[in-house]
């Protein structure tokens, strides 16, 4: 019987060392996860004050802050983001009109119908924003002569 009782003992010490030497990455992915790391942005996308028919808006972070680079599209000049880094962000945009343009293959001679861009050259570098854990709304009200 001591045997058995000592055997026993011994894999409880096992267990007990085990959890233990899990135990700080447990708490690692949950501090991660339970953060408020993260916020929702969302808005609307105007040039001149016209709705952007369809595109997207990417927030990137910036040098000093870390964080994946997240986007969402552009729908009737509106979007919403999810999982966006807290802090300065980068916002850059993809504007489409509504239409098409068509084109000319001349390797292939077909046409094809291409989106067409819309989005002023002053935005192609982006513009600054910063993103609060929760909710976020930011609109973007982009200027055909540029800001």
């Amino acid at each position: 019987m001591p045997h058995t009782d000592f055997a026993r003992g011994r894999r409880s010490h096992r267990k007990r060392y085990g959890l233990l030497a899990i135990a700080p990455l447990c708490a690692l992915l949950v501090g991660c996860g339970a953060s408020n790391s993260n916020g929702i942005a969302s808005g609307e996308v105007r040039i001149d004050g016209a709705l952007v028919p369809r595109g997207y808006v990417t927030f990137t972070p910036t040098a000093k802050d870390h964080g994946p680079v997240v986007g969402a599209p552009i729908e009737n000049g509106k979007y919403r983001c999810e999982r966006v880094p807290v802090g300065k962000l980068t916002a850059t945009f993809v504007a489409e009109a509504a239409e098409q343009t068509t084109v000319y293959d001349v390797a292939t001679k077909t046409e094809h119908k291409i989106p067409k861009n819309i989005l002023p050259p002053a935005y192609s570098g982006g513009l600054p924003v910063e993103i609060t854990a929760g909710e976020n709304l930011r609109n973007f009200d982009l200027k055909s002569g540029g800001m």
